[in-house]
């Protein structure tokens, strides 16, 4: 794709997001972990959510489903740490 586009690597900036993190005292220690040596490449985690799984199964988006689903709400938090770094 960096070829097909002409993108310099030089010129990319990489970001880390993590996916799925159960919500539990060792996933807590892993994500400060992470962030501490991700450190400004750490865009946010994503929480493991049921209700991913609900609207993938009833075939909509996530925010239709339930737009207060924590899921939802990490990955807002998480496009608007991209946005600022960007």
């Amino acid at each position: 794709m960096l070829r097909r586009f002409k993108i310099e690597k030089s010129s990319l900036k990489t970001f880390f997001l993590i996916n799925m993190l159960e919500p539990a005292e060792v996933s807590r220690d892993f994500e400060r972990l992470l962030a501490y040596n991700l450190k400004e490449k750490l865009i946010g985690t994503l929480p493991y959510d049921m209700n991913v799984k609900a609207a993938v199964g009833n075939c909509q988006p996530v925010a239709y489903y339930n737009n207060r689903a924590p899921f939802v709400v990490f990955l807002d938090r998480a496009i608007t740490n991209l946005f600022e770094k960007i």
